[in-house]
C-alpha cells in the first residue's frame, strides 16, 4: 500500500476547477502557473503545486509513521467535493442541508494546513506577545518541544482549531460573486480576508470580508457585515473582479493559478506585488 507521503495543503480536487480548458476532466489536468517570487510562468500538473512530503505526517523520523491527519483531511475532500462542484457551477448550495456546515470545516483546515502556519508556530517562541499569554507550565511545555514535537503539534492543532472556526463561519452571511466579464484567479493561499479599514484584521475581525474563489467564474463571498443579501449571486464587471483579484495576489505566499495564462492580467500582478 502506498503511503501518502506527498500532501498538498492546496487540495487537489479543489485546483482542478482552474484546469486549463483542453485538460480539464483528465485524470491529471494542467494549470497555469505564476510564479511570483521569479515571475516565472508555467504549465503544470494539479499534482506538483501547494505540495510538501510529510507535511501533516506524525512520527517522521520513526519506523511506523502515522498519516492520521493526512487521512482526514482526504476524508473532509471527499466529503465536501460534489458541494464545491455545485458552488463551481454557480449553484448557491448552502440552501441544501449539512452543505454550509461541511464547506465551513472545510475552509476552516485552508486556514491552518499550510507551511506558513508551521513557521508561525516555530516564530512564536520568539514572540513575546504569545509566549506572556502561558502560564510557567504551559511556557515550559512550548519550549521543550524539539522539531519533531512542533510538527505534531501543528498537525492535531489543523483539526483541533477547525470545528470552532466553523462553527462561526456556519453564522456567517454567504453569497456567491459571479464574473459577469473577465475571471477569477486563485492561489497557494486560496482563502483570502480583507478588511475595509481595519489593520491589522483577521478573519473573525467584525466587517472583515472573507473571499474563497471557486472557479474561474465564481466566488464566494463570507462576511457578518456583507451589504448583500445571503443565498445571493450577484454578477461583477471585469473591474470589479479584478479588484478581488487583486487580493488574492496581495495574500499569495507564492503562486498564482488560472485556467487561463496570465498576459492579461500581468499588469495586475505587478500592482498588487507592489503594496507587499
Amino acid at each position: 500500500m502506498n503511503e501518502p507521503i506527498r500532501q498538498h495543503w492546496v487540495p487537489k480536487v479543489y485546483l482542478r476547477h482552474f484546469a486549463t480548458s483542453d485538460t480539464a476532466g483528465n485524470v491529471d489536468p494542467q494549470i497555469n502557473v505564476y510564479d511570483t517570487h521569479t515571475n516565472r510562468k508555467f504549465l503544470t500538473s494539479v499534482n506538483n503545486i501547494a505540495v510538501k512530503r510529510h507535511l501533516y505526517t506524525i512520527g517522521v523520523n520513526e519506523p511506523k509513521k502515522l498519516y492520521a491527519v493526512e487521512n482526514m483531511l482526504s476524508l473532509i475532500e471527499t466529503k465536501v467535493k460534489p458541494y464545491l462542484e455545485e458552488l463551481a457551477n454557480g449553484n448557491n448550495v448552502q440552501k441544501i442541508n449539512k452543505a454550509k456546515k461541511i464547506l465551513a470545516f472545510f475552509l476552516a483546515t485552508l486556514v491552518t494546513r499550510n507551511p506558513r502556519m508551521l513557521n508561525l508556530l516555530h516564530k512564536s517562541r520568539d514572540d513575546d506577545s504569545v509566549i506572556n499569554k502561558l502560564s510557567n507550565q504551559e511556557r515550559k511545555w512550548f519550549y521543550d518541544l524539539n522539531d519533531e514535537g512542533m510538527n505534531i503539534f501543528f498537525s492535531r492543532s489543523i483539526l483541533w482549531s477547525a470545528n470552532p472556526l466553523a462553527n462561526d463561519l456556519v453564522k456567517m452571511k454567504w453569497c456567491l460573486i459571479g464574473a459577469s466579464t473577465g475571471g477569477f484567479i486563485t492561489t497557494d493561499n486560496p482563502l483570502s480576508v480583507y478588511h475595509p479599514s481595519i489593520k491589522p484584521y483577521g478573519i473573525l475581525t467584525p466587517g472583515a470580508h472573507i473571499h474563497f474563489v471557486v472557479s474561474p467564474k465564481y466566488m464566494l463571498l463570507i462576511g457578518n457585515d456583507l451589504p448583500v443579501e445571503e443565498n445571493k449571486t450577484y454578477f461583477m464587471p471585469a473591474e470589479v473582479i479584478n479588484g478581488f483579484n487583486s487580493v488574492l495576489i496581495w495574500q499569495a505566499e507564492r503562486y498564482l493559478v488560472s485556467s487561463d495564462n496570465f498576459d492579461k492580467i500581468e499588469w495586475l500582478i505587478y500592482e498588487s506585488r507592489k503594496e507587499i
